[in-house]
């Protein structure tokens, strides 16, 4: 559907707007304030399309992680499941792929000011926020690369001027999960205020990972550790300080062994049912595990994943009067370390192990003015080192051995051959940037933004990568190198020394916006933006390890208005973007290895309506709605063929030396994770309880999300079809709200949907000819439906 077409059909919504503008009243709906431009201002005078979820939307389902809070954006997609290899954010259907941990995201985070662009964030779950802003579309002015999908903001809270003191006991069903958190804030001197929030979660996971038909582990079973201290403070009457310093630690399972068969054309593995449900299936036997390269950490076999994140901030303002200067020092470091059974391979005893770290120090400075002049401006800077390092290794035992060269049959108590994987890498980034923008007062209601903002980026990466046989002796491992390596498949081994990428961008933004009443704002805006390229490190063996960075430019425009004396709210936006050398990554389960490459041009147009109610014949009731159409498309792009694709199914390109094809031409299909209609329903309602001091508050929500590819080489059978999630809550307070009991239901209907598919190794066949059999699928599946009970108590 063509941008002029949604205009021709929703245009008449300005008119209308238009004609039930009121003048400014008491409105009953609270003023939501937003820094989406780095400037405190209200939503609704915000020229662009922007969500906000304020504390008590956040608290009210009991969202603990952005896979939840998905659930309240109707064309927001998140894959955590995967996130052992890195996961991904998906806006409007632009994003980056699954895989690749040193693969920056289309859609990034941004922590109070610190931006984090790395899907290892996506395991992290929140606490203590005071607010989720999430911006859509290009963002590069204001936060610069690695936005042209858009910005996921987070808030955290910061002490108030009262003394605050609670703590939450949490109960959930179904992950057998127990919390405690609480917080502790207040002023500690007249021009000082601390805040310390803490949070201990232990959980035993759903999911039961049977070995032989008997229970080995639980996954997906979690221990996690968050603590953030906040002090804020005036240091003379123009000189004000905000330091933040957050701790997180997490040991669990992990979640890559959590993976299932769904759609087996070829009988899948002995035990596997084949579907979504919450059992699980080792491939071959976990202990395999304590052989070879893993056995001095992990003798056991159990799989891990471990992580660490401390994230520190410190932002210092000095009031000139009509002028504020702002600098914003971040520093952000990550270490995770895994092991999994691999859970997508018919193939018994494939082992993998990944250890990955990120360190990154920014700072922007900012000189922003703040007068009642015509003209306001804002000037900045940005520079930000990185560097990360990837290890990874995965290797078959001796059955693979077997199947792959039967006449290598040797007695495990001699030495014996693996097929091992192995990789290292380290990528050294150094970045800067400035911006400048300056808007201007054409009449009392009309404006006009322009802005700019220059980017340079230098990286240099190094890569050891090695695929062969090799002798092991059971419970020992001897490092791996070119003398002791017989290659398979050649070439097998590969490294590089010093790769080099170099980039610039010019990034422009023009807004104009228009104000004909206090309560109604139109704007329209040109954008552009860009994502970083870089190295492909992964498991993968190329000629060319580098991709280029993404572009993207293009339109939007937007109607906000308070109508009905303020009780409805309405949020309009149409937007149309054309991106430019795409980057996706993908995963082909014949060569193992992981690619990451530009994908031609796509097209992502859509709009969106947001309204919020308050009835005027029903006190305490608030209704809200989102609804979304998005047609993101392809241009230009060809990738790999899915296992068994055949020549009718598309598989027409790039014969190889035996004459199978295996190319296809996607060009006109949809983007993954790209729906083309969502919307969310939610109604929440307070009143007092009778003639008693209590009063109890009850929320449901409704989520609609449209079919969508969750498979990167775009097999048919990986479309996930609609589906609607639905979650609720009850809450009865105490007088003064001093204490809280609830109970929480998220996806009551059980709707079980993957978020990320991949092919299982050794099934399948016949890819680019006339007769070929499509591979057995398998994928992570979303949370089951959960019931969770929370008593909170405040001093």
């Amino acid at each position: 559907m063509s941008s002029k077409y949604l205009a021709l059909k929703l245009g008449p919504l300005m008119i209308l707007l238009s004609s039930l503008a009121v003048e400014s009243v008491a409105t009953e709906l609270e003023e939501v304030i937003v820094t989406a431009r780095k400037r405190a201002e209200s939503l609704q005078d915000a020229p662009l399309a922007i969500t906000a979820l304020r504390m008590e939307d956040i608290e009210r389902f009991g969202y603990r992680d952005l896979e939840s809070v998905a659930d309240q954006m109707p064309e927001l997609i998140i894959n955590v499941n995967a996130a052992a290899t890195a996961g991904a954010i998906a806006l409007r259907g632009v994003s980056s792929g699954t895989f690749g941990s040193d693969l920056d995201q289309a859609v990034s985070r941004n922590i109070d000011g610190v931006v984090i662009s790395r899907a290892v964030s996506l395991v992290s779950g929140f606490h203590d926020l005071q607010q989720i802003e999430v911006l859509k579309g290009p963002q590069a002015l204001f936060w610069g690369k690695n936005s042209p999908g858009g910005i996921i903001s987070f808030t955290t809270a910061d002490p108030g001027e009262e003394f605050e003191a609670d703590v939450t006991l949490g109960h959930e069903t179904e992950m057998e999960q127990a919390y405690v958190s609480g917080v502790l804030s207040g002023p500690i001197s007249d021009n000082w205020g601390a805040r310390l929030a803490v949070k201990y979660l232990d959980q035993e996971g759903h999911m039961d990972n049977e070995v032989e038909g008997e229970k080995w582990n639980q996954l997906e079973d979690i221990e996690d550790t968050f603590l953030r201290f906040t002090l804020v403070g005036d240091i003379t009457d123009k000189l004000s300080v905000r330091a933040k310093l957050a701790y997180n630690e997490t040991d669990s399972s992990g979640n890559f062994g959590a993976a299932q068969s769904y759609y087996c054309p070829t009988a899948p593995a002995p035990g596997d049912q084949c579907k979504l449900d919450d059992d699980v299936r080792s491939v071959g036997d976990p202990r395999a595990a304590g052989y070879g390269p893993w056995a001095e950490f992990y003798a056991d076999g159990q799989p891990f994943q471990d992580l660490e994140n401390t994230l520190a901030s410190v932002e210092i303002n000095y009031d000139f009067g009509n002028m504020t200067l702002s600098a914003l020092t971040g520093w952000n470091e990550w270490e995770r370390g895994f092991l999994s059974i691999d859970p997508i391979s018919e193939i018994p005893g494939f082992i993998s192990g990944n250890g990955y770290k990120y360190d990154s120090i920014s700072q922007e400075i900012r000189l922003s003015s703040e007068h009642e002049g015509p003209f306001q401006f804002m000037l900045g800077a940005f520079w930000q080192q990185v560097d990360s390092d990837v290890v990874g290794t995965g290797y078959f035992h001796d059955p693979f051995v077997q199947f792959t060269n039967p006449g290598r049959l040797i007695d495990k108590s001699q030495d014996t051959l693996f097929w091992w994987i192995g990789t290292q890498s380290d990528v050294a980034t150094d970045a800067w940037s400035v911006f400048l923008q300056g808007s201007y007062d054409i009449t009392d209601t009309l404006n006009l933004a322009v802005g700019v903002r220059y980017s340079e980026e230098e990286k240099e990466a190094n890569k050891f990568h090695n695929t062969c046989y090799a002798p092991i002796v059971f419970g020992s491992f001897e490092p791996m190198t070119e003398d002791n390596c017989i290659p398979f498949p050649a070439p097998g081994y590969q490294e590089w020394d010093g790769l080099e990428y170099d980039a610039d961008n010019t990034s422009p933004e023009v807004t104009l916006t228009w104000q004909p009443q206090d309560n109604v704002t139109y704007y329209a805006s040109y954008k552009e933006g860009f994502k970083s390229g870089g190295f492909n490190l992964t498991f993968t063996i190329t000629e060319n390890p580098i991709f280029d960075e993404e572009t993207v430019e293009g339109f939007e425009a937007g109607i906000k208005a308070e109508l009905l004396n303020r009780r409805l709210r309405v949020d309009w936006a149409l937007y149309s973007y054309e991106y430019t050398d795409l980057q996706v990554s993908a995963w082909d389960p014949v060569t193992s290895q992981i690619d990451i490459f530009n994908a031609a041009e796509a097209t992502v147009e859509g709009t969106e309506l947001a309204l919020t109610y308050i009835p005027e014949a029903v006190s305490g009731l608030t209704l809200t709605t989102q609804i979304a159409y998005n047609n993101a498309e392809y241009d230009e792009f060809e990738t790999r063929c899915y296992v068994g694709q055949t020549i009718a199914g598309g598989c027409t390109i790039g014969p190889d030396d035996m004459g199978a094809f295996q190319v296809q031409d996607l060009s006109g299909d949809k983007l993954n994770y790209a729906p083309e209609f969502g919307a969310t329903f939610a109604a929440v309602f307070e009143a007092p309880l009778g003639n008693t001091s209590l009063s109890y508050n009850l929320s449901a929500s409704a989520n609609y999300t449209d079919e969508y590819m969750a498979h990167d080489a775009f097999n048919p059978q990986a479309v996930m079809t609609d589906a609607w999630r639905y979650n609720a809550s009850a809450r009865l307070y105490g007088a003064d709200k001093r204490w809280e009991l609830a109970v929480i239901g998220r996806n009551l209907s059980d709707e079980r949907r993957v978020t990320y598919t991949q092919e299982v190794r050794g099934t399948g066949f016949g890819t680019g000819t006339n007769d070929g059999l499509s591979a057995n699928l398998s994928g992570w599946g979303s949370m089951p439906r959960q019931i969770e009970l929370q008593a909170t108590y405040r001093f």
